[in-house]
């Protein structure tokens, strides 16, 4: 059984885990009191969850909202709603909470359930899309994030809580800069959870009809462990997927094949090194500091710190440096890595084996995309040789070495900014 509107989009599907073999199904309200979907032999391929009643009170109606329900006609009240038991559609008037989810289809064109979900976590405060076991795409936080790239827009957020009055948007300024149309006619709007994975909002016009204004996950790199651990992801490169610099694949063919399911792994136990990213997800731990120096020394202090980010309080920004700021430190292997933001994003300082960078600065072919010096300095040698000759009448010939010398860098351990 489908509902569906005028412009042939569908909306619901009762059955669409089980579809009859052949046309000729009906729609009825049992003599137990629930409604069901029978075959022509009274066989149901679906019916509401709902107590036992007699069929003289109950009846079915279809809302203008869209909302397909089963009323008890005595007292007037829902008994079942199809808005309580979407299938791939997000409407208004739904409420997108811990009992609801958003299942896509299987195919464009096939209706059973597919391989992703969308739906809340209360516990993390955050919306998940999910696949059979793995997450694939999460929402954030607003004190997470390092990028308001991954923050839900407010107006989508108030459509998801059904206008909960603690998300109006109405005065607020959108920290998202991926929703192209605003305001909404939430009326006109729907999300869909699509089979390719991406949770979109469309909304209609009466003269263009309907156009996708807001997408996530927007790029391969907004998936989660898109390049596994110690991985970054650019979405600006051909290969969105490199190890981070003193990192090397753990399965150089898959990796080289385009799979980078397998992961970044370090030769050399840590204790030495640094590496500048941006964005990153939610950190293991954070505490107040003075300035940067104690962020990279309270990092240093513990072998099990991998990476540390520092950022300034908003007094420090203007010129009160007594004010401090947060020290972010990671303690468990990195993920969800990402580069190539102009603006919302930190700096990730990564702690690398000296050794390790070493032998990733002499690898031929490597990452020249990402500089990276170590924590405790490292030698550079300059090498010039000029040979010159000169003929004279009388004069034989005479080779003169002009210079040779050797020059040492020593590099301050702080977190530097590389572009």
């Amino acid at each position: 059984m489908v509902l569906q509107v005028k412009s042939k989009n569908i909306l619901w599907i009762a059955n669409r885990d089980k579809p009859l073999p052949y046309n000729g199904g009906v729609l009825a309200i049992a003599e137990d009191g629930k409604l069901k979907f029978l075959d022509e032999n009274g066989i149901p391929y679906w019916y509401t969850e709902v107590e036992r009643s007699s069929p003289l009170r109950r009846v079915a109606k279809l809302m203008d909202s869209g909302n397909f329900v089963l009323q008890d006609d005595q007292v007037g009240i829902s008994v079942w709603e199809s808005f309580k038991h979407p299938t791939d559609k997000f409407l208004a008037g739904m409420y997108m909470g811990e009992n609801l989810s958003s299942t896509s289809w299987a195919g464009q064109d096939d209706p059973k359930p597919g391989n992703f979900t969308f739906k809340m976590d209360q516990g993390e405060n955050q919306y998940q899309i999910t696949k059979p076991f793995i997450w694939y795409w999460r929402s954030a936080e607003l004190q997470d994030v390092f990028s308001p790239d991954e923050i839900i827009p407010y107006q989508i957020l108030y459509l998801l809580s059904n206008f909960s009055q603690s998300v109006n948007p109405a005065g607020k300024k959108s920290v998202h800069n991926n929703l192209t149309v605003t305001p909404i006619d939430y009326s006109r709007t729907r999300l869909i959870m699509n089979c390719t994975g991406e949770i979109q909002c469309w909304i209609e016009d009466k003269v263009k009809g309907w156009s996708l204004i807001w997408w996530e996950p927007r790029d391969p790199c907004g998936v989660i462990h898109s390049c596994g651990t110690f991985g970054s992801c650019n979405s600006n490169y051909e290969r969105e997927c490199q190890c981070l610099r003193g990192f090397g694949p753990v399965s150089p063919e898959h990796w080289n094949s385009g799979d980078f399911s397998g992961s970044c792994t370090g030769k050399t136990a840590l204790c030495g090194g640094k590496h500048m990213l941006t964005k990153i997800w939610k950190t293991d731990s954070n505490l107040p500091v003075n300035n940067e120096t104690e962020c990279l020394k309270e990092c240093l202090s513990s072998c099990r710190c991998q990476a540390y980010s520092y950022e300034e309080s908003d007094n420090t920004r203007r010129d009160n440096p007594s004010d401090g700021g947060t020290c972010w430190i990671w303690t468990e292997e990195l993920n969800d890595l990402q580069q190539g933001f102009s603006n919302g994003s930190r700096d990730l300082c990564v702690r690398v084996a000296a050794s390790d960078l070493d032998r990733a600065e002499n690898k031929p072919g490597g990452d020249s995309t990402q500089q990276v010096d170590a924590f405790n300095g490292r030698k550079k040698q300059q090498w010039t040789l000029i040979f010159g000759v000169t003929i004279a009448s009388g004069i034989i010939l005479s080779c003169i070495i002009i210079y040779f010398y050797t020059r040492r860098k020593r590099i301050h351990p702080l977190c530097t900014l590389f572009y």
